[in-house]
């Protein structure tokens, strides 16, 4: 019950989570080299792209960039990573934030700004951020004991003061979750391993379930907490997290974290912040403007809005960028779901 508090009354704030993702690579990296030779010559192959990356995500052994999420209450969210396997030699930057009703995400070049209640669901900030804490440090905080689920019923327990087992139920008995672990010293809980016997009255096959392993002590949740949770079978998992840092960061620093970039001012996370395209979507509909070299921001022509101006590269520019943004957040969104 008192691990079950924090989904009770919130997550601890401030919060400071960083994590990173393990996925099997697609082949390995002699496989991929020796299918980039063999199109050697030809740089428009239909299948460069996909084996590039390929060769990226082996070379990392199937980790992805560290990602970092702050959280200083449900109104103050921020998200950064720098992804360097979508393309090699490149850096892809994407930053997120929320304040209060005001969303942001921000690319290499381009900056999004949506309001809570004119965001398209693909650009919802603070749901996405959200989901994705509960997703990494939701199912670690309290593992075998689904704190962050609120309608989770305790079916059996049992411990011979070395191991523990439980049988928890959900959806009125329609879902069973079967967990197991051992105590420390102390008497604390550590699950190991959990799954699921049963999901909406159908019994599932032994697919390994989620195991949990490396608990270290949290002063954020004042308990051990697991930093790497594997899915699938241990001898072949189909996803781990590993969680690299969970801490209480400075609530001043809060302000600035979250409030919206603004072009050549300084960001505490990116540095000089610099972007060429942005797009407006607080009022329901995007509004795209380009830097312009002389007169500041440039309204293009064909840009989705109403006042317009001369420039048919621009537009171009700014369409493509307004798909960058859309589709950047959109991948993240995708994976997260």
């Amino acid at each position: 019950m008192r691990a079950r508090s924090w989904a009770i009354q919130g997550w601890p704030e401030p919060l400071k989570v960083s994590f990173r993702i393990w996925e099997p690579p697609e082949m390995s990296e002699s496989q991929a080299r020796e299918s980039l030779r063999a199109i050697e010559g030809l740089p428009d192959h239909p299948d460069r792209t996909r084996l590039e990356q390929a060769l990226t995500i082996a070379h990392s052994g199937g980790w992805s960039d560290p990602e970092t999420i702050w959280y200083f209450g449900k109104n103050r969210l921020r998200y950064h990573t720098i992804d360097t396997r979508s393309r090699i030699g490149h850096a892809s930057r994407v930053d997120m934030g929320v304040d209060g009703d005001s969303y942001w995400t921000l690319s290499n070049t381009t900056l999004t700004l949506v309001r809570e209640r004119t965001a398209p669901d693909n650009l919802n900030q603070r749901r996405y951020i959200t989901r994705m804490l509960e997703s990494v440090l939701g199912v670690a905080a309290a593992p075998g004991l689904y704190a962050h689920l609120k309608d989770v019923r305790l079916a059996s327990c049992e411990s011979d003061g070395n191991l523990w087992s439980a049988v928890w139920t959900r959806e009125n008995g329609q879902t069973r979750l079967q967990v197991s672990g051992r105590l420390d010293p102390g008497g604390e809980l550590l699950t190991t391993h959990a799954r699921a016997t049963v999901v909406r009255g159908e019994p599932q096959g032994d697919n390994g379930g989620v195991s949990f392993d490396r608990h270290e002590y949290s002063d954020v949740f004042m308990r051990s907490v697991p930093r790497v949770i594997r899915m699938g079978p241990s001898s072949a998992p189909r996803r781990i997290y590993e969680i690299l840092e969970i801490t209480r960061p400075d609530p001043s620093e809060s302000i600035e974290l979250v409030k919206q970039p603004e072009r050549g001012q300084v960001d505490p996370i990116r540095g000089s912040v610099s972007f060429d395209v942005m797009t407006d979507w607080r009022s329901g509909n995007p509004q795209v403007k380009v830097v312009d070299g002389q007169d500041g921001w440039t309204v293009p022509t064909n840009a989705p809005q109403s006042v317009r101006a001369n420039g048919s590269t621009r537009s171009t520019i700014v369409i493509f960028g307004a798909i960058l943004a859309v589709g950047t957040l959109g991948f993240w969104w995708f994976r997260v779901r």
